[in-house]
């Protein structure tokens, strides 16, 4: 009985450590997936804010077709653009004033 009670305690051991190992092991893939993914997005946003800033000559119409077209095309719901004068428009169409806002100041004064 006694070397039962041994041999259980080792296993029970043995497999609360490879659990260990196996969640860290997850846990580290996982991270590294998120942070992947993270990057892409960082990426695809850095390119589109890019894209857009070779189009100052459009139509503030046309750049919310880009957005449509980005929004149909991409990983990204609800993007808006906002422009030097305060107004936001989001692929919809819809049209937002931020001038008056504190962010959007300091956003405009280099902060």
């Amino acid at each position: 009985i006694i070397s039962f009670a041994d041999y259980f305690r080792e296993s029970k051991t043995v497999v609360l450590d490879n659990n260990f190992e196996y969640m860290q092991e997850i846990t580290k893939q996982m991270s590294n997936s998120m942070n992947e993914r993270f990057e892409e997005n960082v990426a695809y946003i850095q390119s589109t804010a890019f894209m857009f800033s070779k189009y100052e000559n459009l139509k503030r119409e046309d750049y919310v077709v880009l957005l449509k077209d980005i929004e149909k095309n991409g990983t990204f719901d609800h993007l808006r653009i906002f422009f030097p004068d305060g107004k936001s428009y989001s692929a919809g169409g819809e049209v937002i004033d931020i001038s008056e806002r504190d962010y959007f100041r300091e956003a405009m004064n280099g902060n």
